[in-house]
């Protein structure tokens, strides 16, 4: 009986520990990948990703979150594209309403 509960305990450790991690965007290991990210496709050093039943505005204020949290700073804004900076490097993050959903795109962003 006393083994049985240490081992439980460290199991339900090890799940639950998986369950948190945040996946992240392929080729950005410090950019979060939106949880309801789908049709991930790569695209030389762009990656481009759909997100189901939000809006444009509802997945930029995520990442304006998510990568202030990671000390991305927003340096430039065009209309629904967003240029972030993190020592010295920049990435433009584009997002674009579609019908029933947005169509997200992250690249480096050469001046």
């Amino acid at each position: 009986m006393r083994v049985g509960i240490p081992l439980m305990f460290i199991f339900m450790m090890i799940l639950f520990s998986g369950c948190r991690q945040q996946q992240t965007v392929p080729g950005y290991e410090d950019i979060p990948l939106h949880p309801k990210a789908s049709q991930i496709q790569s695209v030389d050093d762009r990656v481009e990703f759909v997100v189901l039943s939000l809006s444009a505005d509802e997945i930029a204020d995520y990442y304006a979150h998510e990568l202030e949290k990671r000390q991305w700073i927003q340096v430039d804004r065009w209309g629904s594209a967003f240029v972030y900076e993190k020592r010295g490097r920049k990435i433009l993050l584009v997002v674009t309403d579609g019908k029933n959903r947005t169509k997200v795109s992250v690249s480096p962003f050469h001046h």
